[in-house]
């Protein structure tokens, strides 16, 4: 009886072992934050032409142009005719945000994507102690690369964006195709879309109704890299944020 007992101990041992070691073996949080900004090294500046397609219910909305500058650490500067739908996250994120998560997050542990090993991160950023949205970041194992991108909101809503790389010079992959899906709960933010959602494009309305759901794909083509771009580009991106937030105060 005790040599069976025995037996089935060393079963069980040789399962739970291998599985603390791999717990040993998976690296600090610092140390994968640190070899996904190394990504950005060699990158000071680049433009890019965007095609985005939406498809949400209630929206009448074409397919759109745009072309996206960015330069470090974190500024963006959208050129396009009429209204886009393209939220910077979907863009990837930059060293400097990546440096501002990395103190709250925590490693979730592994998990597999598209066949793919990840690294399975939680961003949760707190006011005052208390927690205000989630942020799950899925880091490729072998090359360090953001694969997947979701949060989490306390009223139940999400956002879940699917990055697919395209490498163009040895040390550097940048977005080609990303995917946002969104899902809005209802709450009162209904009434702040309303506020604040464009009414009419081309003379007509592109909104039937507040959205709840949907999804934008956003297809990237012609980097430039590094060439220099003048942060006269992005005063216009700033001046144009200053007027919409004084047109919002006068309307409440």
């Amino acid at each position: 009886m005790i040599k069976r007992l025995a037996t089935v101990f060393l079963i069980l041992l040789s399962f739970v072992v291998p599985k603390k070691a791999m717990l040993q073996e998976l690296p600090p949080v610092g140390e994968i934050f640190q070899k996904m900004q190394d990504h950005w090294k060699t990158i000071q500046d680049y433009t890019v032409t965007a095609k985005i397609i939406v498809d949400i219910p209630g929206i009448r909305m074409p397919r759109m142009k745009a072309k996206i500058y960015f330069k470090k650490p974190n500024r963006y500067h959208f050129e396009t005719k009429g209204f886009a739908l393209l939220p910077k996250e979907g863009l990837g994120v930059p060293p400097a945000r990546l440096e501002k998560w990395k103190k709250d997050a925590q490693l979730a542990g592994t998990d597999t994507l598209n066949g793919e090993p990840v690294f399975h991160l939680l961003v949760e950023p707190h006011h005052s102690g208390t927690p205000l949205f989630q942020i799950h970041l899925y880091v490729d194992q072998k090359s360090f690369i953001l694969k997947k991108l979701q949060t989490q909101h306390p009223t139940g809503s999400t956002m879940q964006i699917k990055f697919h790389y395209k490498k163009l010079k040895p040390d550097i992959w940048l977005p080609n195709k990303i995917i946002s899906h969104f899902e809005i709960k209802a709450t009162r933010l209904d009434s702040m879309a309303e506020k604040f959602r464009p009414k009419v494009m081309n003379g007509e309305n592109i909104f039937k109704s507040p959205f709840k759901k949907g999804t934008v794909y956003v297809y990237l083509k012609n980097y430039k890299l590094n060439t220099g771009l003048s942060d006269a580009i992005f005063k216009k991106e700033n001046q144009n944020s200053k007027r919409s937030s004084r047109k919002t105060r006068k309307q409440h």
